[in-house]
């Protein structure tokens, strides 16, 4: 119980999509235990050993939480007031059961835990649906097979933990709105014990076989399979590791656009200015925080808008009416609007870059970097 919540903290302040399989496994898990305990209930000591766990687990997740509740308590900002307005404020409209389902099957592919394509295109993910619906016809069957031949107690749990793992998934990610790849890469887990589950059924049939016709010695050999099986997977996830490119675009950019930019803020304004940094969408926000590390690393003091907050942490946020001037990083449309400003300088440009925006799309768009000496007469553009 301890190894849960520990594992099921971490997940969830990891990620808020963890939450609903984390409460539905750890839910599972405490309750099988207490299920056994009420069966057990006439050995001695069995309850007490059971809510010594229960106490020490709770315990583990007082300790694990105690961080963001005491940053809630000192902090004007806490994540945990942000995820409660988060939640109680809801309006994503989610893609559905259906939709839930079919990237529950496209994840429960074999063949992509074992080739480079885990996680699919940059933003959206797609593949065919018809080696999920196979993996998950075999595991029902070997599940109805576990269940009713009693193979196994331990495999039987296996496989409810898999089954639960399953709806917990789709019922998450039904309310999703935007399923890109980042939000769903726990499903890989999933399918990972659906198909532990699977083979483990399939190999103890195997032997039962192997046994009745009298092939004894090679039943035997075959507890080696699991390991075989992780080994191979193994190496073949390494082989697949050493061959991934990565990219690098986002830093190409800002190789250009950063040293501009502070040569820029060099010449027009002391070192120990401070600048307001503005960044738009279309950017895709990774831009605009690694412009402000660059900045940040030169000495420049940067503050951002509180929306960022998250990210550029509590003591980067700042106001324009607190700066000598801003710093605005814009791509696509709003760079003209930003040349019509009469207070706008563009210091940096780069005219042509392939960005994703919003989400799955990529385009092609020109970015530059202004800087707006007088923050009061741009507070239109800020506000927008």
């Amino acid at each position: 119980l301890p190894v849960v919540v520990a594992t099921g903290c971490f997940c969830v302040q990891t990620h808020s999509s963890y939450v609903v399989p984390v409460v539905a496994l750890t839910a599972l898990a405490f309750a099988s235990v207490w299920v056994l305990t009420y069966r057990r209930r006439l050995r001695v000591g069995e309850a007490r050993r059971a809510l010594r766990w229960s106490l020490v687990a709770a315990g583990v997740g007082a300790v694990l939480w105690f961080p963001p509740v005491l940053e809630q308590m000192i902090s004007p900002i806490g994540n945990l007031g942000i995820l409660w307005r988060h939640f109680r404020g809801w309006d994503e409209a989610g893609v559905g059961v259906q939709r839930a389902f079919e990237l529950l099957l496209i994840h429960l592919d074999p063949w992509r835990m074992a080739t480079r394509d885990l996680f699919f295109d940059r933003w959206s993910i797609a593949g065919s649906l018809v080696p999920g619906a196979i993996t998950l016809s075999v595991w029902a069957v070997t599940a109805v097979i576990a269940v009713r031949q009693r193979l196994s107690a331990q495999l039987v749990r296996l496989h409810v933990v898999a089954l639960v793992a399953m709806l917990a998934t789709v019922v998450t990610v039904s309310r999703l709105g935007f399923t890109s790849y980042y939000r769903l890469m726990w499903l890989w887990g999933v399918a990972a014990l659906v198909l532990m589950a699977t083979s483990w059924t399939l190999l103890v049939l195997i032997r039962q076989y192997l046994r009745s016709a009298g092939h004894r010695r090679m039943a035997k050999r075959l507890v080696w399979a699991p390991l075989v099986l992780a080994g191979a997977f193994t190496v073949v996830s390494i082989s697949n590791a050493s061959g991934i490119v990565h990219d690098r675009s986002d830093s190409a950019l800002l190789e250009r656009l950063a040293p501009r930019t502070v040569s820029a803020l060099d010449q027009a304004h002391s070192h120990s200015a401070r600048y307001f940094m503005l960044w738009n969408d279309a950017t895709t926000g990774r831009l605009g925080r690694g412009l402000m590390n660059e900045l940040l690393r030169e000495g420049f003091d940067v503050r951002a808008s509180r929306r960022y907050h998250a990210e550029v942490r509590l003591h980067r946020v700042g106001s324009p009416a607190d700066a000598k001037a801003m710093i605005v990083l814009v791509a696509g449309g709003d760079v003209g609007e930003w040349r019509r400003t009469p207070a706008a300088r563009e210091v940096a440009r780069v005219s042509s870059a392939r960005l994703y925006y919003a989400g799955s799309a990529e385009y092609e768009l020109g970015i530059s970097v202004f800087l707006v000496p007088t923050p009061s007469r741009a507070d239109p553009l800020a506000v927008r």
